[in-house]
C-alpha cells in the first residue's frame, strides 16, 4: 500500500511540474555582485596553540 501511495504522489508531483512549466512561469533572477569589503564586519583572528608556539 505504501508503494502504491508513493507512486500516486510521484504522479501528482510530475503533473504539477508539467503544469508549472507549461504555463511559462516567471522565474526570479537574482543579481550577483562581488562582495564589497566592510569595516563593520568582525575579523576572525587565529587562536594561538601549543603547536604554533603561542602558548
Amino acid at each position: 500500500m505504501k508503494g502504491l501511495a508513493a507512486i500516486g504522489v510521484a504522479g501528482l508531483i510530475a503533473m504539477a511540474g508539467a503544469l508549472w512549466f507549461s504555463t511559462n512561469p516567471t522565474v526570479v533572477v537574482a543579481k550577483i555582485a562581488p562582495v564589497q569589503p566592510n569595516a563593520a564586519l568582525p575579523v576572525f583572528k587565529p587562536v594561538p596553540t601549543k603547536l604554533s608556539g603561542g602558548l
